[in-house]
């Protein structure tokens, strides 16, 4: 079961993705067992930069992940 948290104010996602937008897609499974779940995946086709702030918000609002958070080392 998800864990709902309300946002304080609106959302766009798209301000994450950088201005130059070709991706690859795919479709595919959850990482984690039992991997059969349907996925889209979406990859973009060049590294898209987090900063260690926004990695540490993402991590305040998102207490549980299987999978730890991976990050490009420059």
């Amino acid at each position: 079961m998800a864990c709902l948290h309300p946002l304080a104010a609106s959302f766009d996602p798209t301000t994450f993705l950088p201005g130059y937008r070709k991706h690859y897609s795919y479709v595919g499974s959850l990482t984690t067992p039992p991997c059969t779940e349907g996925v889209q995946w979406i990859v973009m086709a060049e590294p898209v930069s987090v900063s260690d702030a926004d990695i540490a918000q993402f991590a305040e609002r998102i207490h549980f992940n299987a999978r730890s958070v991976q990050r490009q080392l420059k």
